[in-house]
């Protein structure tokens, strides 16, 4: 294997967190994997003004974390930078993915290539959605490729096509989810297709969070946000179906079954 048969690589990864990045280094270097660092956005020296350029929003009744703000900023500098220079796919790992040997069959070119047009393969998989509605597209040595209804969290690994990466960028802002969600759990960028690994290929290594205060506000419930949020929950939903149609049109819709 050349380095010409992989996608692009990048990883994610915050100067000061140097452990982290060795580890990353050390693992992909094991597997043959050429990469490139890219550093991100440190949530401990963003400006006011950077915080505004993403015109954030609260999410389900609390304000998002300027941990949450910095990784969404440090994906739109990115990807930006990847639809500029005029590739055609890139890799994007956060420096606390695991890595597997399958991970490198669905880095190859090949593999990507042979998949239905996409502008986000997840390496990643959500188990909790495995019951759920999806539509299988491929498989590949033990893996199949889905096209879910619904999907999860995480951004722990994943393959944007240049297509993918401009409807992120341009999908960002005003930022009213934490990235993950918003790109995958709340269909936030209506029309983007999303692939899935399964089982994934990347998962997450146990290190500790570079958002500590992600969860540490907690908004006070009253009756008032405990419906505002089952509200919410309805348009996910509702949202989840609409872009997965403007996705794939009715043959994709049509096509789903419950997962196995």
């Amino acid at each position: 294997m050349s380095a010409s048969d992989l996608v692009p690589v990048a990883v994610i990864n915050l100067r000061r967190s140097t452990q982290r990045r060795e580890e990353t280094e050390r693992r992909l270097n094991a597997l043959g994997v050429p990469f490139t660092i890219f550093e991100a956005v440190d949530a401990q020296a963003m400006t006011p003004q950077q915080i505004a350029s993403l015109a954030p929003q609260p999410y389900l009744g609390r304000p998002l974390a300027n941990g949450e703000l910095a990784l969404a900023e440090s994906f739109r500098r990115l990807l930006a930078g990847f639809v500029a220079e005029g590739g055609d796919y890139l890799c994007v790992l956060e420096d606390d993915a695991e890595l597997t040997p399958a991970t490198v069959h669905f880095m190859r070119r090949g593999t990507i290539n042979a998949l239905p047009p996409f502008d986000v393969l997840r390496l990643e998989d959500d188990p909790l959605r495995a019951g759920a509605f999806t539509r299988i597209v491929a498989r590949h040595d033990g893996h199949a490729v889905h096209a879910p209804l619904r999907l999860g969290f995480f951004t722990w690994g994943q393959v944007f096509s240049r297509a993918g990466a401009q409807k992120v960028v341009d999908g960002l802002v005003p930022l009213w989810a934490p990235i993950d969600n918003l790109l995958f759990r709340e269909a936030g960028i209506v029309g983007l297709r999303v692939l899935e690994v399964r089982p994934g290929v990347v998962t997450e290594r146990k290190v500790e969070t570079d958002i500590p205060q992600r969860y540490a506000v907690k908004p006070r419930r009253t009756v008032k946000k405990v419906f505002n949020r089952k509200r919410a929950l309805l348009a996910r939903r509702c949202r989840a179906v609409w872009s997965y149609f403007q996705a794939w049109g009715w043959p994709g819709l049509l096509g789903l079954r419950l997962g196995r």
